[in-house]
């Protein structure tokens, strides 16, 4: 409900910064409901950067938004934005203007659009109370802005991709504002999300290509190990360090507070999805009921492939950059004088870290026709989507052959989908594993194993000679497979140490 002693106003941006017009709601009670603040009326309306048509008292104002009613999911009472303007008058040695909430889709922080009196621009990022729903851990927040920052001034001391420059930030979750946050410099652009259904087909190819020069220079940044990165204090401001990972299989729900939980850094593969199936089954053992009998039962059949069927065979010393997940609404688009689309902004970086080779050559996810929104899609839309699919892989395995050599095993990509993205979709493993099952036995041209309700699997003794009709087989059941394999991994890596 809005307060009744409001008045609607409208307050027109100074064209040299902005040509839209927003419609502005006035709460004279200060209440906090909506998605912009003005601090101090009596500046505003002798401002060079904003004309307000009508405003009497000093109140908190708002940016009006009839789609979306943000007190349903963000509680602005959590925020305290008085002392939000003030810190970044403070940094910034100057007044704030406004501040406007940015009209992005809302995933782990809030960004905010801040113009100070001389006109320049920037964005605020808060850590959203949204988290909350997703019962991030304050320890979670704190760190994953500490390591997107870190990434970001790493990214751009490094290559040329587009990334906003860091000015600040506070990783104290606990601060006079109520949240931590980063200060940035605004990118010019619209989300890719927004524009990419208005863009011509050989548009969609250019923006593609661009997309791909990314990922090709993301690939020259490498590391010895897999997991989050963190600057080093104890070093120059550009050095980064692999730290414990942040990535949401390990973090989501209080997956960070399971006991016994390894979290890295991790010298190989295999050690990084061992210790996230571990984890896994250890945090539904821990929350009981439904979870404990439905869900860990799975995790153990995934386990059993993986033991089975995953091996470090090829670029296991080099581990590289790797964004979270190539998702339109972190990509931004402007166009030159020519009128040729760029990408002018790469906004990736949220549980960004060291990872295999596999997790950066993935399709971006809005030329998949297997994702939540693919059930919208036009059959018309979906063989667009296939052709994109096609040129995208052909020219990224033109760039490399390595490339085409690591995303054509499919039973390995495969189990980075699943181990690493289950947490999204828990309902769909058992649809994933069944197409594992289908690929491996493909390749081994046989069923490998059975299933039976009594017995559990039926498997072989010796699943590294591929040749089943020598091999007898006995029943063993899920439990003792899992078991026996985590016992047998652990032995083998136990006598590799001591070599």
């Amino acid at each position: 409900m809005e307060p009744n002693n409001s008045e609607k106003i409208k307050v027109e941006i100074n064209p040299q910064i902005n040509q839209e017009i927003f419609d502005i709601k006035v709460f004279k009670d200060g209440s906090k409901i909506g998605q912009s603040i003005f601090d101090n009326i009596d500046d505003i309306e002798t401002s060079s950067v904003l004309s307000v048509q009508s405003a009497k008292d000093r109140s908190s104002f708002y940016l009006s938004d009839d789609d979306t009613n943000l007190s349903d999911i963000y509680d602005f009472d959590l925020i305290n934005f008085n002392a939000l303007q003030e810190d970044i008058e403070a940094f910034f040695e100057q007044s704030c203007s406004s501040i406007f909430r940015i009209d992005q889709k809302i995933s782990n922080n809030t960004p905010y659009l801040v113009i100070m009196r001389d006109g320049s621009e920037y964005v605020v990022r808060l850590s959203s109370p949204i988290n909350q729903i997703h019962k991030y851990s304050k320890a979670y927040t704190s760190k994953r802005l500490q390591s997107e920052a870190s990434i970001i001034n790493y990214v751009a001391k490094h290559t040329d991709i587009p990334v906003p420059e860091i000015y600040y930030w506070n990783d104290d979750n606990e601060n006079v504002i109520g949240t931590d946050f980063v200060i940035m410099k605004h990118l010019r652009g619209i989300p890719l999300c927004d524009e990419w259904l208005d863009l011509t087909f050989e548009e969609k190819q250019d923006v593609l290509l661009q997309i791909i020069d990314i990922l090709m220079k993301l690939k020259t940044l490498r590391f010895p190990e897999i997991g989050s990165l963190y600057s080093n204090e104890c070093k120059a401001n550009d050095q980064i360090v692999v730290g414990e990972c942040i990535f949401h299989v390990f973090m989501l729900s209080g997956r960070d507070e399971t006991n016994n939980a390894n979290f890295g850094p991790f010298t190989t593969t295999r050690d990084f999805l061992h210790a996230a199936l571990d984890k896994e089954i250890k945090f539904l053992d821990g929350k009981g009921g439904e979870f404990k009998e439905l869900w860990c039962p799975i995790q153990k059949q995934l386990a059993e492939l993986f033991y089975n069927h995953f091996s470090d065979k090829y670029h296991d010393n080099t581990f590289v950059l790797c964004p979270s997940e190539l998702t339109a609404s972190k990509i931004l688009l402007d166009r030159d004088f020519d009128n040729k689309v760029f990408i002018s902004g790469f906004l990736a970086w949220d549980c960004t870290g060291s990872l295999p080779m596999e997790c950066l050559f993935q399709d971006p996810t809005w030329i998949r026709n297997n994702n939540s929104d693919s059930l919208k899609y036009s059959d018309e839309r979906k063989s667009e989507n296939l052709q994109l699919q096609y040129f995208f892989c052909q020219e990224l395995y033109s760039r490399d052959p390595d490339i085409e050599f690591i995303c054509r095993d499919e039973v390995r990509i495969l189990f980075f989908t699943i181990i690493l993205r289950q947490f999204l979709y828990p309902w769909s493993i058992s649809e994933f594993m069944q197409e594992l099952h289908e690929i491996i036995e493909e390749e081994l041209e046989t069923e490998w194993t059975k299933y039976d309700e009594e017995e559990g699997y039926i498997r072989c003794n010796d699943m590294s000679k591929y040749n089943l009709n020598e091999i007898e087989c006995e029943r063993i059941s899920s439990l003792e497979i899992f078991a026996e394999n985590e016992r047998e991994y652990e032995n083998n890596r136990d006598d590799k140490q001591c070599e």
